[in-house]
């Protein structure tokens, strides 16, 4: 709605003013509203739209209905109508700091659950449109262009500096780190793990790089740098997390060696589930050569449904047939170790049904694997039993009982292949595993189960394993307060808010804070740095490959860092 205004000079013109106003309401108003018609002493109306002159001395309103029907002042009035005043883009600062938060909390809000930056600017323009009397919906800005520097230059900067923050406040932390390959670019996360007395064991992401030389002098190097430029100190560094590559944890010039030169108590912080994951496949060859490697078997049944939709509707009608329901078979990656747990259970959901329909196949059309797994048991309990306890030297009686069900050859040939298994297992963890840990040897005193107390002895020889720098008498104090109150702790938490909650109450133990922070920030898994990984992946995806390897890393720290709802989020 275009408005204009006419003021009246004369007594006449004034008299017919309220009828000129009803009549020409869509465009003529009083003067304290707008400024773009008004009258002379000489009777005459400025338009200040088309920017003329009209006399009303003779014909009055019919001069303004003769104007107001010319073509180009509809034209303008309709350019003006799609023009908005200036004074709309004006912002008070109240309005802009609202302004400012709404912006940051959208683009945050499209960060987090994978949104493009086009998305989030088609978003807010629709917001706008939507909400067309809200002052911030209608005045927000956030292009594309303006999104990545959000987040690049705001909210990266402000989830790294707060986790520095933290990371300064904690007694120490440690650093986890892994490779990964994105077509031609290397990639490595600088991950921390550390205890906070207020929420137990914590994790952030500090840095993401890309570096062509993997060597472990260049990934010292660039631990060291990293730790400096946010205010840290290498001496704050309590374990070094890793896979168990030689570049990692070699005898002579590993990465870890270097970071034990400059300071001597980091500890190891390597994956033990992956040495465990590595035991059993390294011990499975026992199985392969008897012709009973299960991942090969996994990876065979999963091949043979994955790119044939009729063979699909084969399995679920043996489903339906045997009164199973069906599932899809899931996919295993030897890269990805712990794909295989949940692809061995879901094929033994659906065993009833597999083993008919490899059956039907017949020998011949059957993969040989398949068919000795299919052909070697006699019902889906016998493979749920022998394959789920494979790994446990004690059969269990169930076990026992299907031994005793295969002739005394068969149950000789499994004992025979489980004992070999069992010796490869061995002496691959005494070549991997470091079973002369002493720091490993004695945390498990701070393990705190119901009703157990911590032993002064215990706790002291730890210190001096770890050699921290404490006050013994200070420390001996914390201890018998702990004692004191070890009733009053809640025994459905874990170890470590246990110890949160504790500390939480006793806020003047700090001796014994330093002894659990430096223990419960040595990581036992590189999970957490695969996750990054499985993120990444995510974010850097083939709809939004266009993305540098600094935007990557300013969106993971946001997704990483920023914790809880957004609308706990103080800016």
């Amino acid at each position: 709605k275009i408005d204009y205004f006419c003021t009246f000079t004369r007594v006449k013109l004034k008299k017919e003013y309220f009828y000129w106003k009803h009549q020409f309401r869509v465009w003529v108003t009083i003067l304290d509203k707008c400024h773009d018609f008004h009258f002379s002493l000489s009777l005459y109306a400025t338009c200040s739209v088309c920017s003329v002159k009209i006399l009303v001395k003779h014909e009055g309103k019919t001069a303004l209905h003769d104007h107001a029907k010319m073509k180009k002042h509809q034209s303008r009035v309709q350019v003006t109508r799609q023009t908005k005043a200036i004074s709309s883009f004006m912002i008070t600062k109240n309005s802009e700091d609202k302004i400012t938060v709404a912006e940051l909390t959208s683009t945050n809000h499209g960060v987090r659950h994978g949104h493009s930056y086009l998305s989030t600017d088609c978003g807010n323009k629709v917001s706008a449109k939507i909400f067309s009397d809200s002052e911030i919906a209608t005045k927000m800005s956030c292009g594309r262009t303006k999104s990545e520097a959000l987040v690049e230059n705001v909210l990266a900067p402000f989830s790294q500096q707060r986790l520095a923050a933290e990371l300064q406040k904690a007694h120490c932390f440690a650093v986890c780190s892994d490779a990964f390959n994105s077509g031609h670019t290397k990639l490595f996360p600088y991950t921390v793990q550390y205890f906070c007395a207020s929420e137990g064991v914590k994790y952030g992401l500090l840095d993401f790089y890309d570096d062509s030389n993997e060597s472990s002098e260049a990934i010292f190097k660039q631990i060291g740098s990293i730790t400096e430029n946010n205010g840290l100190s290498v001496s704050q560094i309590s374990a070094y997390g890793a896979d168990n590559a030689s570049v990692n944890y070699g005898w002579h010039n590993s990465v870890f060696q270097k970071l034990r030169e400059a300071n001597p108590q980091i500890v190891k912080g390597n994956c033990k589930c992956n040495i465990i994951n590595n035991t059993v496949k390294a011990a499975n060859h026992v199985f392969s050569a008897g012709g009973c490697d299960v991942e090969a078997f996994v990876l065979k049944v999963y091949s043979e449904f994955s790119c044939s939709a009729k063979k699909v509707e084969l399995l679920k009608d043996f489903c339906e047939f045997t009164n199973t329901k069906y599932r899809e078979i899931l996919r295993h990656v030897p890269t990805c170790w712990l794909s295989l747990l949940p692809a061995i259970q879901r094929i033994l959901e659906c065993w009833p049904a597999l083993k008919f329909y490899f059956v039907s196949l017949g020998k011949e059309d059957c993969p040989s694997i398949i068919w000795t797994f299919v052909c070697g048991a006699s019902d889906a309990e016998n493979v749920d039993q022998l394959i789920a306890r494979r790994t446990d030297k004690f059969y269990g009686s169930k076990a026992k009982q299907i031994l005793r069900s295969l002739l005394p050859q068969q149950q000789e040939q499994f004992r025979s292949l489980v004992d070999r298994f069992f010796e490869k297992a061995v002496l691959y963890l005494e070549d991997k595993f470091d079973f002369n840990d002493q720091v490993l040897a004695h945390i498990g005193c701070l393990s705190r189960h119901e009703g157990q107390s911590l032993q002064w002895s215990e706790l002291e020889v730890l210190v001096e394993k770890l050699a921290l720098d404490v006050e013994e008498d200070k420390l001996y104090g914390d201890v018998v307060i702990l004692n004191e109150v070890l009733h009053t702790i809640p025994t459905d938490l874990t170890p470590d808010r246990k110890w949160a909650y504790f500390f939480s109450k006793a806020t003047e133990s700090t001796e014994l804070l330093k002894v659990v922070a430096f223990v419960f920030s040595i990581p036992v898994s590189n999970a957490y740095a695969e996750r990054v990984f499985s993120h990444m992946e995510d974010v850097w995806s083939d709809k939004r490959n266009r993305l540098s390897v600094a935007m990557v890393k300013s969106e993971l720290q946001v997704i990483w860092r920023m914790f809880g709802p957004i609308k706990e989020m103080q800016w």
